[in-house]
């Protein structure tokens, strides 16, 4: 078994956790089949893992809900009947009811109602019985709900449990319409073809034993006592097939039917040897704990004080014994807590560890494509734009190698012809001449009336004559001669090799290195030191 190496009395160790790593991995179909064997073959320990892995698993998944809203009723039921954990039993079925509701789980109410019953019986005999309606009423829910969904199993121990709440607190006419229903339920589970549930043949030899309890009730509730007494003592009959502990309940549980009815006839040498043979067969602490109880009354209402003290000190001695051993089994069951707790925080550990190395993988991968990806796009665009560059300075190539660098194009001419103004002309080819000629226009005080000086006209003249033949104003018009200037004392590595760009634009009258960047890309559609690159790879 998967469990097998892990006692719930060792220390935390890794058997826990590798049991516990191996039940989590499992489909929950053979981890639900596990549970329910370790439940019913009596390895509550494992079990209570078991399920509360169950519990743990994923809500959102449709296919979970069944089995988790089973493991929470059936750890409700091990933290009551194993590790007498009363408080935080009925916390766990009070959650699995709610969460039953929220899903629909009606298979589940059954349980649920009749281990609460239980919590709360228990509950009473240890406050002394101090009766509380809500046990009659979680028996009638868990009878109710039985019923509906056909489970003759739960309806059977749910009716036995509720005839002798009934008995013990004096509610036999609220029981008596379950007798009807019992019997009808009954009839239709027998005419029902392959009709079965968990526990078939327990489902019937506890059918047979309650058709005899129903009839026993009947004279009960019709106040025929003498003949109720007699249908108790039939009822023996029908629990010879029990396993001995299983008998020797149903015999206790017969006595004491007999001793209320025989409290009813005020028979008390009857009453007195019902509860000698309670004592007798009694194997359960709580059924003990009862019957002290129960010679507690009786005896104070024969005036016995003095046996009724004596009942009543032994009462209390097996009521603080029964209470250490409850501490024990709760002790257990916080250990075991404990472990389990400690198990799911290294489980968690390790999970998000390794959550976390996947998603550090995840991410590294993710780069090392985004990072590949864009590479082969600036690959293609470098090319691209290398491309590009090699055109322009190719172009720039032509321009600087064109009549001497002269500026005036064919349509400017064509424009010129136009206004058909000789003059006009005349200066512009003037300006053309000093600009293409003269070094005086890379100093950087060169103005417009210098220029108009040197080709002897008017500064107005020169300037209309540059706007009319070339669409320029002065500056645009120098701008250009000492950009294209500054291309060739760059592509002549010899003569200028060793100045800088900062320097070569200072020698062509470009004080500012920003300016002579913003022309620069303006006129040749490259940065300067794009330009001298492809002129290196050029050379």
């Amino acid at each position: 078994m998967v469990l097998a190496s892990w006692k719930p009395s060792q220390r935390y160790d890794a058997d826990l956790m590798t049991a516990y790593q191996r039940l989590e991995q499992m489909p929950l179909p053979l981890l639900d089949s596990i549970a329910e064997a370790y439940f019913y073959g009596g390895l509550h320990d494992s079990a209570y893992v078991c399920y509360r892995i169950i519990e743990a698993k994923d809500e959102s998944v449709e296919d979970n809900i069944a089995s988790i809203g089973h493991a929470k009723t059936c750890i409700g039921i091990l933290d009551f009947e194993i590790y007498n954990e009363y408080n935080k039993a009925n916390t766990q079925l009070l959650e699995a009811e709610n969460f039953a509701k929220q899903h629909n789980l009606s298979q589940e109410f059954p349980y649920i109602y009749l281990t609460m019953a239980d919590v709360q019986f228990e509950s009473n005999v240890l406050k002394d019985y101090k009766f509380s309606p809500e046990i009659f009423k979680s028996l009638q829910r868990a009878f109710d709900c039985a019923i509906s969904h056909s489970d003759l199993y739960i309806a059977s121990i749910a009716f036995n449990n509720l005839a002798s709440a009934a008995v013990k607190y004096n509610m036999v006419q609220q029981f008596e319409p379950n007798i009807a229903r019992y019997k009808q339920a009954l009839v239709a589970y027998s005419n029902t073809p392959g009709k079965r549930d968990a526990s078939p043949r327990d489902s019937m030899i506890m059918a047979d034993y309650n058709i005899a309890l129903a009839d026993a009730m009947s004279h009960y509730y019709h106040g025929e006592y003498g003949e109720a007494v007699k249908a108790f003592d039939q009822m023996r009959g029908h629990i010879l097939k029990k396993s001995q502990v299983s008998r020797a309940n149903f015999e206790v549980c017969i006595s004491l039917f007999k001793y209320n009815a025989h409290r009813k006839l005020n028979d008390n040498a009857a009453a007195l040897a019902d509860l000698d043979e309670i004592e007798a067969i009694a194997t359960n602490d709580l059924l003990m704990l009862e019957l002290l109880f129960e010679r507690v009354k009786f005896c104070k209402q024969l005036g016995l004080n003095a046996k009724a003290t004596q009942y009543e000190l032994e009462y209390y001695k097996r009521k603080d014994t029964f209470l250490q051993q409850c501490n024990l089994m709760s002790t257990s069951q916080a250990e075991l807590e404990y472990k389990l707790q400690q198990t799911l925080y290294e489980v968690n550990e390790q999970r998000m560890s390794k959550l976390a190395l996947q998603k550090l993988i995840f991410w590294i991968t993710l780069f090392a494509v985004a990072l590949a990806v864009t590479l082969v796009i600036l690959f293609f665009k470098n090319r691209d734009l290398r491309e590009k560059n090699l055109n322009l300075y190719n172009r720039v190539q032509e321009m600087i190698a064109d009549n001497n660098g002269n500026s005036t194009p064919e349509h400017d001419n064509k424009d010129a012809q136009r206004n058909n103004d000789p003059a006009v002309l005349a200066i512009m080819d003037k300006v053309n001449a000093v600009l293409q000629t003269s070094q005086e226009i890379f100093e950087n005080g060169f103005s417009l009336h210098r220029l108009a000086q040197m080709v002897d006209a008017s500064a107005n003249d020169v300037s209309n004559a540059i706007n009319r033949i070339t669409g320029k104003n002065f500056n645009e018009l120098l701008s250009d001669f000492r950009i294209k200037e500054a291309c060739r004392r760059m592509n002549d590595q010899t003569s200028y090799g060793d100045m800088t760009i900062a320097a070569i634009a200072d020698s062509v009258g470009i004080k500012s290195r920003s300016n002579f960047y913003t022309l620069f890309k303006k006129t040749t559609g490259l940065t300067p030191s794009a330009y001298l690159k492809i002129k290196r790879e050029q050379a």
